[in-house]
């Protein structure tokens, strides 16, 4: 009877460890990968409390700006895109930029992940924002992907 018990509590013990490793975040091989990216980008807009126009790969973190009102806020966040190292209020909101993102249904974050599976999947953003009403999302070694911010179609895409 006891052997039964302990053959339970075993396979218990190895199920949950599959389950609890499966709520853990996968590890990247690189912090630059699109994955990092969009974990920047909303650990920057919980921080700030607005919405993401911009996205730069700088010095091995992410800066990352967000529209708060009428100003933005540059918020930088580790290599790993998971916690935020400063915040400081940057410059005002251009009008343009205020209109094409309150218009925008596609955020930074959707226009990330678009780009990345238009390109490669494993592709590192070097830097991606809100450039004449759409999301242009730049790639290391080249490659570019303009993404609608209205319903998130690819508009282009250059090698």
């Amino acid at each position: 009877m006891a052997s039964v018990r302990l053959l339970a509590l075993a396979v218990c013990g190895v199920g949950a460890a599959f389950v609890l490793s499966g709520c853990a975040p996968a590890a990247s091989t690189a912090d630059s990968t699109y994955e990092t990216a969009i974990a920047s980008v909303v650990t920057a807009e919980s921080t700030a409390g607005g919405r993401a126009v911009e996205v730069d790969r700088e010095q091995g973190a992410w800066k990352v700006r967000v529209a708060v009102d009428e100003r933005t806020v540059e918020v930088r966040v580790a290599p790993d895109g998971m916690s935020p190292q400063s915040s400081r209020d940057d410059d005002r909101l251009g009008p343009d930029d205020r209109a094409a993102l309150d218009a925008a249904i596609t955020t930074l974050a959707d226009a990330l992940r678009i780009a990345a599976a238009r390109l490669r999947d494993d592709a590192s953003v070097d830097e991606a924002g809100i450039d004449d009403g759409a999301w242009k999302v730049e790639f290391d070694g080249g490659g570019e992907v303009v993404v609608s911010t209205s319903d998130g179609s690819v508009m282009r895409t250059a090698p």
